[in-house]
Protein backbone atom coordinates (compact mmCIF):
# COMPACT_ATOMS: atom_id res chain seq x y z
CA UNK A 1 0.00 0.00 0.00
CA UNK A 2 1.28 3.47 -0.90
CA UNK A 3 1.58 6.61 1.13
CA UNK A 4 1.15 10.23 -0.02
CA UNK A 5 2.22 13.14 2.18
CA UNK A 6 3.79 16.61 2.04
CA UNK A 7 7.56 16.21 2.01
CA UNK A 8 7.73 20.00 2.31
CA UNK A 9 4.62 22.19 2.72
CA UNK A 10 4.81 25.61 1.03
CA UNK A 11 7.89 27.46 2.25
CA UNK A 12 9.50 30.77 1.29
CA UNK A 13 13.21 31.23 1.86
CA UNK A 14 15.01 34.55 1.32
CA UNK A 15 18.67 35.46 1.18
CA UNK A 16 21.27 37.71 -0.38
CA UNK A 17 24.56 37.49 -2.24
CA UNK A 18 26.43 37.12 1.04
CA UNK A 19 24.60 33.86 1.77
CA UNK A 20 26.44 31.15 -0.16
CA UNK A 21 25.83 28.07 1.98
CA UNK A 22 23.30 25.50 0.78
CA UNK A 23 20.24 25.11 2.98
CA UNK A 24 19.29 21.54 3.86
CA UNK A 25 15.85 20.22 4.71
CA UNK A 26 15.57 19.53 8.45
CA UNK A 27 15.92 15.83 9.34
CA UNK A 28 12.26 15.62 10.41
CA UNK A 29 11.19 16.20 6.80
CA UNK A 30 13.38 13.61 5.12
CA UNK A 31 11.59 10.75 3.41
CA UNK A 32 12.52 7.25 4.56
CA UNK A 33 11.78 5.06 1.55
CA UNK A 34 12.89 1.81 3.16
CA UNK A 35 9.56 0.06 2.49
CA UNK A 36 8.80 1.75 -0.83
CA UNK A 37 10.53 0.79 -4.11
CA UNK A 38 8.92 3.67 -6.06
CA UNK A 39 8.76 7.41 -5.37
CA UNK A 40 6.98 10.19 -7.24
CA UNK A 41 7.80 13.71 -6.08
CA UNK A 42 5.46 16.48 -7.20
CA UNK A 43 7.51 19.68 -7.07
CA UNK A 44 6.10 23.18 -7.36
CA UNK A 45 8.71 25.95 -7.58
CA UNK A 46 7.25 29.44 -7.82
CA UNK A 47 8.72 32.86 -7.28
CA UNK A 48 12.32 31.72 -7.63
CA UNK A 49 13.69 35.21 -8.28
CA UNK A 50 16.89 37.20 -7.84
CA UNK A 51 16.93 41.01 -7.71
CA UNK A 52 19.52 41.22 -10.47
CA UNK A 53 17.82 38.70 -12.76
CA UNK A 54 20.97 36.60 -12.70
CA UNK A 55 21.39 32.95 -11.74
CA UNK A 56 18.53 31.49 -9.71
CA UNK A 57 18.67 29.22 -6.67
CA UNK A 58 18.76 25.52 -7.43
CA UNK A 59 16.31 23.20 -5.69
CA UNK A 60 18.13 19.87 -5.50
CA UNK A 61 16.64 16.50 -4.53
CA UNK A 62 19.26 14.32 -2.86
CA UNK A 63 19.38 10.67 -1.83
CA UNK A 64 21.50 8.54 0.51
CA UNK A 65 21.44 5.02 1.93
CA UNK A 66 22.16 6.29 5.46
CA UNK A 67 21.43 9.59 7.27
CA UNK A 68 25.19 10.26 7.51
CA UNK A 69 25.48 10.08 3.71
CA UNK A 70 27.14 10.37 1.39
CA UNK A 71 24.29 12.31 -0.25
CA UNK A 72 24.06 12.61 -4.02
CA UNK A 73 21.87 14.75 -6.26
CA UNK A 74 19.23 12.94 -8.31
CA UNK A 75 17.23 15.95 -9.60
CA UNK A 76 17.80 19.71 -9.89
CA UNK A 77 15.34 22.51 -10.65
CA UNK A 78 16.47 26.10 -11.20
CA UNK A 79 13.64 27.67 -13.18
CA UNK A 80 11.81 30.80 -12.08
CA UNK A 81 8.52 28.89 -12.15
CA UNK A 82 8.14 25.15 -12.53
CA UNK A 83 5.68 22.41 -11.64
CA UNK A 84 6.76 18.88 -12.40
CA UNK A 85 6.67 15.33 -11.13
CA UNK A 86 9.91 13.39 -10.84
CA UNK A 87 9.83 9.59 -10.65
CA UNK A 88 12.46 7.50 -8.87
CA UNK A 89 12.91 3.81 -8.13
CA UNK A 90 15.08 1.48 -6.07
CA UNK A 91 14.68 -1.30 -8.62
CA UNK A 92 17.90 -2.56 -10.12
CA UNK A 93 16.69 -2.05 -13.69
CA UNK A 94 15.51 1.54 -13.02
CA UNK A 95 17.15 4.57 -14.57
CA UNK A 96 16.22 7.23 -11.98
CA UNK A 97 17.39 5.53 -8.81
CA UNK A 98 17.01 6.62 -5.23
CA UNK A 99 18.47 5.08 -2.13
CA UNK A 100 16.70 4.83 1.22
CA UNK A 101 16.47 8.54 2.14
CA UNK A 102 15.30 11.59 0.17
CA UNK A 103 15.70 15.27 1.11
CA UNK A 104 15.81 18.68 -0.54
CA UNK A 105 18.68 21.17 -0.65
CA UNK A 106 18.35 24.81 -1.71
CA UNK A 107 21.58 26.01 -3.28
CA UNK A 108 22.01 29.80 -3.70
CA UNK A 109 25.63 29.61 -4.91
CA UNK A 110 26.19 32.04 -7.78
CA UNK A 111 23.06 34.11 -7.13
CA UNK A 112 23.82 37.84 -7.15
CA UNK A 113 21.69 40.24 -5.13
CA UNK A 114 18.68 39.47 -2.96
CA UNK A 115 16.80 36.28 -3.75
CA UNK A 116 13.55 34.59 -2.82
CA UNK A 117 12.46 31.03 -3.47
CA UNK A 118 9.04 29.54 -2.73
CA UNK A 119 8.34 25.84 -3.20
CA UNK A 120 6.52 22.74 -2.00
CA UNK A 121 7.10 19.02 -2.50
CA UNK A 122 4.54 16.24 -2.20
CA UNK A 123 5.79 12.64 -2.00
CA UNK A 124 3.85 9.67 -3.31
CA UNK A 125 5.61 6.50 -2.16
CA UNK A 126 4.62 3.08 -3.51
Amino acid sequence: MGKTFPMQPWITIKGSTSYTTALLQPVEGWVNGENFPEAALNLALVGNVASTGSTLCSLVIETASAPEGPWSAIATLSAAYCQTTKYFTTRESGTNKFERFLRWKLDPVGVIGNWTTTFKICADMK
